[in-house]
């Protein structure tokens, strides 16, 4: 998590450091759902990894083993926001992956 922390804080950096235009357009939603904050994962990744919780109590990132309890199939969950151009990118991409 060190290491995503430093590139996402790197990145602001770089950002900051660009001169500022007027007038930019500002980002407008194309749905209800809320804009993540700019560079977010930098304040949640501080917040995560200062907490005094051991790495057990937090858990841990990891692969998956290539095989568990003799499985040699993987499952993959898509999800897409119905009433959507985006169910017709899901099922696309759905047919890419079934490809494979």
């Amino acid at each position: 998590f060190n290491e995503m922390l430093n590139r996402a804080t790197s990145s602001k950096n770089t950002c900051e450091a660009l001169p500022r235009k007027r007038n930019v357009p500002k980002i407008v939603p194309v749905s209800n759902v809320t804009l993540l904050p700019e560079f977010g994962i930098i304040k949640a990744l501080s917040t995560y990894l200062s907490s005094k919780q051991s790495l057990e109590e937090k858990g841990q990132c990891h692969l998956p083993p290539e095989k568990a309890c003799g499985e040699t199939h993987w499952t993959i969950i898509f999800m897409s926001f119905a009433g959507s151009d985006h169910v017709e990118k899901l099922l696309n991409n759905i047919n890419n992956v079934a490809s494979w």
